[in-house]
């Protein structure tokens, strides 16, 4: 299955996500916090991660998804 995480932040729930080896795409608005999801699952394999706001349209993602998390998103919106 192929999985967005929308709000990765540093990579808490990215991690755990990786390791279930479902294709992962990560995206923070922040880079700092893209940066450090990324560096956190460096070498897995399937995971990409990026700095982007989900909510832009003009953002490309890729491909459709099979599902979309948002992990300590809501709240901050």
């Amino acid at each position: 299955k192929r999985v967005l995480e929308v709000g990765c932040g540093t990579g808490t729930y990215t991690v755990p996500l990786a390791k279930t080896g479902h294709e992962l795409v990560s995206v923070d608005i922040d880079p700092a916090y893209a940066a450090a999801a990324a560096q956190a699952t460096k070498g897995m394999p399937g995971v990409t991660v990026r700095h982007a706001d989900a909510t832009d349209p003009a953002v490309d993602l890729g491909e459709a998804f099979d599902s979309v998390i948002l992990f300590d998103v809501l709240e901050h919106i």
